[in-house]
């Protein structure tokens, strides 16, 4: 059954990169932008409350975020300002800080889970598409 459709409605920010939105295990709708000081920014809709307003996630990136999870957490992943793509995982309500996959990107990447294994995609600096399990 289709939500009835309200309309817009803002949830604030200065920001500067499409969102990228996804839920963890609890049912929380975690939503993550750059902001204009080129830092990750996360807010979250928890089960039947309001929206939580916007909280710095820290790091300094290039790229619009990428979301996903599985059962070992929610994974954020951006190209950061070195053009190496960096990850954060929330394992239950712990993020585990930001750490670096490497590489040379030149595109925003986009992170899946399949069969319970992480992988990330993007553009490379030879224009072509690279991939990363971790």
């Amino acid at each position: 059954m289709a939500a009835n459709w309200t309309g817009w409605h803002s949830l604030g920010g200065v920001l500067e990169s499409f969102a990228a939105a996804e839920p963890d295990d609890s049912g929380t709708l975690h939503i993550f932008a750059i902001g204009r000081d080129n830092g990750m920014w996360e807010g979250t809709i928890p089960p039947g409350t309001p929206w939580t307003g916007w909280v710095p996630r820290g790091g300094q990136f290039l790229s619009a975020p990428s979301a996903a999870h599985d059962s070992s957490g929610l994974y954020l992943v951006g190209v950061g300002v070195d053009n190496a793509v960096w990850y954060e995982r929330l394992n239950g309500s712990t993020w585990t800080g930001w750490f670096s996959l490497g590489g040379y990107l030149i595109s925003d990447p986009v992170v899946v889970s399949q069969a319970n294994d992480m992988y990330v995609y993007a553009v490379g600096g030879d224009f072509s598409m690279w991939q990363r399990p971790f």
